[in-house]
Protein backbone atom coordinates (compact mmCIF):
# COMPACT_ATOMS: atom_id res chain seq x y z
CA UNK A 1 0.00 0.00 0.00
CA UNK A 2 1.22 3.48 -0.81
CA UNK A 3 0.52 6.86 0.79
CA UNK A 4 -1.71 7.79 -2.15
CA UNK A 5 -3.98 4.87 -1.21
CA UNK A 6 -4.61 6.20 2.31
CA UNK A 7 -4.32 9.98 1.98
CA UNK A 8 -7.13 12.48 2.10
CA UNK A 9 -7.60 14.18 -1.23
CA UNK A 10 -10.33 16.70 -0.35
CA UNK A 11 -8.05 18.86 1.80
CA UNK A 12 -9.01 22.08 3.54
CA UNK A 13 -6.28 24.71 3.80
CA UNK A 14 -5.61 27.24 6.52
CA UNK A 15 -4.18 30.66 5.77
CA UNK A 16 -1.29 32.20 7.73
CA UNK A 17 -3.53 35.21 8.40
CA UNK A 18 -6.39 33.21 9.96
CA UNK A 19 -6.79 33.24 13.71
CA UNK A 20 -6.04 30.16 15.80
CA UNK A 21 -9.76 30.03 16.60
CA UNK A 22 -10.67 29.95 12.91
CA UNK A 23 -8.20 27.11 12.30
CA UNK A 24 -9.61 25.19 15.28
CA UNK A 25 -13.16 25.63 13.99
CA UNK A 26 -12.09 24.41 10.55
CA UNK A 27 -10.47 21.34 12.13
CA UNK A 28 -13.70 20.64 13.99
CA UNK A 29 -15.80 21.10 10.86
CA UNK A 30 -13.62 18.73 8.84
CA UNK A 31 -12.92 16.33 11.74
CA UNK A 32 -9.17 16.49 11.30
CA UNK A 33 -6.21 17.07 13.60
CA UNK A 34 -3.98 18.93 11.17
CA UNK A 35 -4.29 21.48 8.41
CA UNK A 36 -1.77 22.46 5.77
CA UNK A 37 -1.16 26.22 5.77
CA UNK A 38 -0.92 27.82 2.33
CA UNK A 39 -0.10 31.33 1.23
CA UNK A 40 -1.28 31.85 -2.34
CA UNK A 41 0.09 28.81 -4.19
CA UNK A 42 2.76 27.85 -1.66
CA UNK A 43 2.59 25.44 1.24
CA UNK A 44 4.16 27.36 4.13
CA UNK A 45 3.51 25.01 7.05
CA UNK A 46 1.14 22.88 9.07
CA UNK A 47 -1.05 23.65 12.10
CA UNK A 48 -2.06 20.75 14.34
CA UNK A 49 -4.50 20.32 17.21
CA UNK A 50 -1.43 19.96 19.43
CA UNK A 51 -0.12 23.35 18.24
CA UNK A 52 -3.48 24.87 19.11
CA UNK A 53 -3.59 23.24 22.56
CA UNK A 54 -0.08 24.44 23.32
CA UNK A 55 -0.95 27.97 22.18
CA UNK A 56 -4.22 28.03 24.12
CA UNK A 57 -2.72 27.33 27.53
CA UNK A 58 0.91 28.27 27.03
CA UNK A 59 2.18 24.76 27.72
CA UNK A 60 3.30 21.73 25.77
CA UNK A 61 0.95 18.82 26.61
CA UNK A 62 3.47 16.18 25.54
CA UNK A 63 6.22 17.69 27.68
CA UNK A 64 3.84 17.96 30.63
CA UNK A 65 2.83 14.30 30.27
CA UNK A 66 6.45 13.19 30.01
CA UNK A 67 7.31 15.19 33.13
CA UNK A 68 4.38 13.65 35.03
CA UNK A 69 5.47 10.10 34.30
CA UNK A 70 9.22 10.55 34.62
CA UNK A 71 9.55 12.42 37.92
CA UNK A 72 9.94 10.36 41.11
CA UNK A 73 6.54 10.16 42.74
CA UNK A 74 4.94 11.28 39.50
CA UNK A 75 1.53 10.15 38.40
CA UNK A 76 2.74 6.95 36.72
CA UNK A 77 6.07 6.35 38.41
CA UNK A 78 6.95 2.79 39.35
CA UNK A 79 7.24 2.13 43.07
CA UNK A 80 10.13 -0.09 44.13
CA UNK A 81 8.81 -0.57 47.68
CA UNK A 82 7.26 -3.95 48.44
Amino acid sequence: MQVKDAMTTDVELASPTQTIRQAALLMGKTDCGALPVADKDSLVGMITDRDIARTANGTDPAADALKAISEPGGEHSQSTAH
